[in-house]
């Protein structure tokens, strides 16, 4: 739930900015699991697509900005959006699961302000964002 959280926080920061998402692909090692795409999609309340062949993402990625650098073809022929896949709705609104999320949101937020705090004025990566 960590990383929901945490990727949670990052989709808080596109929404404050004006960025407007109808969805989101979920890919590499872990779109293979609908439990982890089902729970990033009630915490994130966002549909997520599983494209086919997603959990190549990270490595397909890499393979995609090597090409670009090594001027192997434009961005529009290099980034072509994947083919098919599977939506994931976030699941239907549930009191005491959204409760549950609520408080561990809160604990996730503690933690990430008190280990901030712990680091704060040092040369630790976490000091600097």
């Amino acid at each position: 739930e960590g990383v929901a959280f945490a990727l949670a926080d990052g989709l808080d920061v596109l929404r404050e900015a004006g960025v407007g998402l109808d969805d989101c692909a979920l890919v590499g090692g872990g779109s293979r699991s609908l439990f982890w795409a089902g729970m990033l999609a009630e915490v994130l309340a966002l549909p997520l697509v599983r494209p086919r062949g997603g959990e190549l993402g990270a490595s397909l990625g890499a393979a995609r900005l090597a090409m670009l650098a090594s001027g192997a073809g434009t961005v529009g022929e290099v980034c072509t959006p994947p083919a098919g896949g599977e939506r994931v709705e976030p699941a239907p609104p549930d009191p005491a699961r959204a409760a549950r999320r609520r408080r561990g949101q809160a604990l996730y937020q503690a933690d990430v302000q008190a280990r901030l705090a712990m680091t704060a004025g040092s040369e630790h990566p976490a000091a600097i964002a």
